[in-house]
């Protein structure tokens, strides 16, 4: 017997630790599929790969392999696997995909295709008078050029429509007339690839409807599939949520809809910022929180009914799945079904649950169905959170309590009082907290360029206001199907505590940092970050696991600021036109460091994120000025949404400006940020680090006459650098252009000209032209704006014509005494040396 008593430590002691061995698979399929997306080799190469190494992994098998090599061996076949996968499921195409036309938006096509999910109602821009707008997701099926001859299409498109709900809904078959647009690839340097993330999401074109009237349906969907059922029961409870908090409340009904029912599109521009700038974003994620406490509803109800324990887990397990479905099966809704499933089917079989396993095992499951996800933010975010709660966070609790655990053992009850078991408590959700956090920061920092330092105390904050807007909707969701007095009262007290949310997250952003603004560090470093990190959880004891999270520390800093470091002194004189339609963005850069951003401005609102990533990109963290040469919005509605994300030292505008009304409101932004126009007439001068910049017009006298138009009025600035000379003309004019070649006629020769008014045609372009006596001319604007006249007259000078719409981004470089032009997307050169050669400073 005492022999017993000793062995029975000894043996537990000498348990053999769980192997995982989902671990290696998932990160030998998430490497392949990361590897695939990189390299895009051929189908037959990965298949080349594939066969010996499952070769040998069958002879280590039967060799009897051990641990580590039998890891080596899962992680190399399952990334030969992931990369065949994501190019069978992913890339490869038939001829008849959307992807493999040319889709301009010029040819009107007879569309026929199945509606994927019911029509998203989307808010306009607060402030601009946008009105509301739809978009519908349609999986192609055929394409007309006529309406009588059909050929088999594929691929997915999102209509855009105005006016009233499209009468369609999730699982009709529908016909419209559109003309298709491929999603738009980037142009810009250190612009996102959109394109790909569309691409992934499913949405390979674009089209736009007037009017709900543009759809007809052909066929209704059958509701016996679980996706249309899911969808149609989405959309009747988004109209009846809507009719309870829409007018009422929208800040209120835009919080429920996403926390309810997966839906974000109803969040004000307000919401959406307030969200991403506190850092609370995720909570809007159909998660672990949500679907948690559903399975905890009905896992207490179903107790009640005194149903066996296998019963209510399979019942419960079918409900959950339900309310996925029914949310869209967002990715991080699915992960968290997925493993509340292997946690209840797990005492069923006879198997003991590990978080780590069904961990891994939810995200083998998900790149499975779909491998793309790997790249979506909301799978990376959602799996490398719950990482650090499960892994990272016994670490460090371990390093920072080590003997809290064994102490809470030994302390009798009658010791134990509610302050101290407060304080453990407060002091656990706080670490957790800031572990989550600063696990997820960067990823946050890489994908959105933003991180609030008051992230884990928002959280802490958040959490019981979400919980209980949660916990609120359920009674909610029962009184919109009941109607009547039930569903204002269920409606009435989830709004108190979503707008108490609300209110909070509007106190937080004007706390001084709550959203700091930085440039995202580069893949490489977002994956070596993580990859210390998982060493750093993988080390043996205490005192290796301190020094090795002290090195990886060091070594990620010095290569995060060497980075910074190394793309600084690598600078030297650039101009980058930027592409962002019909607008005007250039940045101005010289070696010693100072910058200056030459107008900043679209017709395209979204191309102001292109122009910050721009920035972003060229580590560009203080504008010296901002120089707009006038106030219409296609020059200027960028600044307010820069001057939020960058430093600005001071704006400058012509003299006497004539803002248009949504210039405005620009000033009116930028005055509540703190910040003055500067006016400049001819003569000023910027200058600095070997750059001068000269102000040729408007005069005094000139910005003064009657009747004058605002394009006229625009600044024109001569860069001089290096012996080469830019001219940026703004939208001048006739007017303009005749006073400047009358009185300025020899200042006004240039290397490079910035066309005036986007090349539009205006009576003397082709004296100032013959004035300027460019080598290269550039346009800012899409091919359509540059009038054939212009074009015309500059070839017939000899002169080279460079359209940001058609080659992207422009680049144009000053060193070693030569002028470089190139286009960012269209890969074109054009070198030459400037026409008054110096020396470079």
């Amino acid at each position: 017997m005492e022999q017993d008593g000793q062995d029975a430590p000894r043996a537990q002691s000498e348990r053999p630790p769980r192997h995982r061995p989902l671990v290696p698979v998932l990160v030998g399929l998430a490497s392949g599929i990361a590897l695939d997306a990189r390299l895009q080799p051929p189908g037959w190469a990965w298949l080349a790969v594939l066969a010996p190494v499952a070769a040998l992994a069958w002879w280590g098998v039967r060799g009897g392999l051990g641990g580590p090599g039998c890891w080596v061996l899962a992680v190399v076949l399952t990334a030969a696997f992931g990369g065949f996968w994501h190019e069978a499921r992913f890339r490869h195409r038939g001829p008849e995909h959307l992807t493999e036309r040319q889709l301009d938006g010029a040819a009107l096509y007879c569309v026929r295709g199945r509606v994927r999910d019911a029509p998203l109602r989307h808010v306009g821009r607060t402030g601009t008078g946008a009105a509301p707008y739809w978009s519908t997701r349609v999986a192609l099926e055929g394409l007309s050029a006529d309406g009588r001859v059909w050929r088999r299409a594929s691929g997915g498109v999102t209509v855009f429509s105005d006016g009233e709900r499209p009468p369609v809904r999730a699982g009709d078959r529908v016909e419209f007339r559109t003309s298709l647009q491929g999603n738009r690839p980037p142009t810009n340097p250190g612009e996102r690839d959109r394109a790909l993330v569309y691409d992934r999401q499913g949405s390979h074109a674009t089209a736009s409807v007037h009017g709900p009237e543009a759809f007809r349906v052909l066929q209704a969907g059958r509701l016996h599939r679980p996706a249309v059922a899911a969808g149609r029961a989405r959309a009747f409870l988004d109209e009846r949520l809507a009719a309870l908090l829409a007018e009422r409340s929208p800040e209120a009904y835009g919080l429920i809809g996403a926390l309810l029912l997966g839906r974000r599109n109803e969040l004000t521009a307000e919401q959406d910022a307030l969200l991403k700038e506190s850092g609370t974003l995720h909570f809007l994620a159909i998660s672990g929180l949500h679907v948690g406490l559903f399975c905890l509803f009905w896992q207490s109800v179903l107790a009640l009914t005194g149903l066996r324990v296998g019963w209510r887990s399979s019942v419960c397990i079918v409900l959950i799945w339900g309310y996925v479905l029914l949310t869209g099966a967002q990715v991080s809704a699915t992960r968290a079904a997925l493993m509340l499933t292997l946690m209840l089917a797990a005492p069923l079989v006879g198997r003991q649950w590990d978080s780590l396993s069904a961990l891994c095992a939810a995200a083998v499951v998900i790149l499975v169905v779909w491998p793309p996800q790997l790249f979506s933010v909301g799978f990376q975010l959602t799996f490398v959170a719950v990482w650090a709660l499960i892994c990272v966070y016994p670490r460090l609790s371990g390093l920072l309590w080590p003997w809290q655990d064994l102490v809470d053992d030994l302390q009798h009850p009658a010791e134990r009082s509610v302050w101290g078991d407060l304080w453990r408590v407060s002091k656990a959700y706080l670490l957790l907290s800031c572990v989550v956090w600063a696990v997820t920061a960067p990823l946050r920092v890489y994908h959105f360029h933003m991180l609030s330092v008051w992230g884990p105390l928002v959280n802490l904050l958040m959490w019981p206001l979400v919980l209980a807007v949660l916990i609120s909707c359920l009674p909610l969701a029962a009184g919109m199907l009941l109607g009547g007095p039930a569903a204002g009262l269920t409606a009435a007290v989830a709004a108190f505590f979503a707008d108490a949310a609300h209110g909070l997250l509007r106190a937080v952003v004007r706390l001084p940092g709550a959203a700091a603004c930085l440039a995202g560090p580069p893949a490489w470093w977002v994956a070596l970050c993580y990859a210390a990190m998982a060493l750093w959880v993988l080390g043996g004891r205490q005192r290796r696991g301190r020094t090795v999270f002290i090195i990886a520390t060091a070594l990620l800093g010095m290569t995060y600021v060497g980075n910074d470091v190394a793309v600084r002194l690598g600078r030297h004189f650039r101009l980058t036109i930027a592409d962002v339609g019909m607008g005007q963005a250039a940045l101005m850069e010289v070696p010693a460091g100072q910058t200056l951003l030459l107008d900043a401005g679209s017709r395209r609102w979204s191309a102001r994120t292109a122009v910050a990533e721009l920035l972003w990109h060229r580590r560009v963290r203080r504008l010296d000025a901002v120089v707009l040469s006038h106030l219409d919005s296609d020059h200027c509605s960028f600044v307010p949404f820069l001057a939020e994300r960058f430093a600005i030292r001071r704006i400058m505008v012509p003299e006497d400006a004539l803002p248009d009304p949504p210039a405005d409101r620009v000033r009116e932004t930028l005055r509540d940020l703190g910040f003055e126009w500067r006016p400049l007439r001819q003569g000023a001068h910027i200058s600095g680090g070997g750059l001068c910049c000269r102000v040729l017009h408007p005069s005094l006298v000139f910005a003064t006459t009657p009747g004058l138009s605002d394009n006229d009025g625009s600044l024109v600035v001569r860069c001089d650098y290096g012996g080469a000379r830019i001219l940026l003309t703004g939208d001048v004019q006739e007017r303009a252009m005749h006073r400047l070649v009358s009185d300025c006629a020899p200042e006004l020769r240039a290397d490079v000209l910035l066309m005036p008014h986007h090349a539009h045609f205006h009576p003397g372009l082709e004296a100032f032209v013959a004035a300027v006596r460019p080598r290269v001319a550039v346009v800012s604007g899409r091919p359509a704006d540059c009038d054939p006249r212009a074009a015309a007259h500059l070839a017939e000078r000899g002169t080279s014509l460079w359209i940001t719409g058609r080659e992207g981004a422009i680049i144009v470089r000053v060193q070693g005494g030569r002028v470089s032009v190139r286009g960012h997307a269209s890969g074109r050169t054009e070198s030459f040396a400037p026409a008054e050669p110096s020396s470079p400073p």
